[in-house]
């Protein structure tokens, strides 16, 4: 949807059809997730070791999981 109804140059309307993949997306069982996790100085060590504070920072986690259909 971004690709196409995004441009930072135009205000483009949103058509309510352009979120119908996205609603058959959803159709298919299964669970989505996206939050953010901390990351603490210990953790920073080995994942930004080149990092110029030592202040916590965050990351984003994305989980998805298949949902069995109740027979």
């Amino acid at each position: 949807m971004h690709r196409d109804f995004f441009r930072e140059d135009q205000k483009l309307t949103l058509p309510s059809r352009s979120l119908e993949d996205v609603f058959s997306e959803m159709a298919n069982d299964k669970f989505h997730f996206a939050g953010s996790i901390r990351l603490s100085a210990s953790c920073l060590k080995c994942h930004a070791r080149s990092r110029s504070s030592k202040d916590d920072r965050k990351a984003g986690l994305v989980i998805t999981m298949a949902l069995m259909k109740k027979e």
